[in-house]
């Protein structure tokens, strides 16, 4: 089921979904809902994005490491035995 809601300055479409919690963080939800005057949904929803958000900034930096092939499909299993060898062991 997806809900549409019109403000004065954008339309945001959203789907609803059920999220399970324990007691313990449902306790803490409504705590910061009800300290910050903002929605247990409002709170969920900035908390996804939030994660979303963190996750691409994680992709973004092994994007940007450089890659290197040996041309030894058989390096990564024998690493060790390369790195001893390479500092003569």
């Amino acid at each position: 089921m997806w809900i549409c809601t019109v403000t004065c300055t954008s339309l945001r479409c959203m789907k609803r979904t059920n999220v399970y919690i324990d007691e313990a963080h449902d306790a803490q939800l409504k705590e910061i809902a009800a300290r910050t005057g903002r929605s247990e949904a409002e709170l969920i929803r900035a908390s996804i994005e939030r994660f979303i958000l963190s996750e691409r900034a994680w992709q973004d930096d092994l994007e940007d490491w450089p890659t290197f092939d040996s041309g030894d499909p058989t390096l990564a299993s024998r690493s060790d035995e390369m790195l001893a060898r390479g500092f003569g062991r």
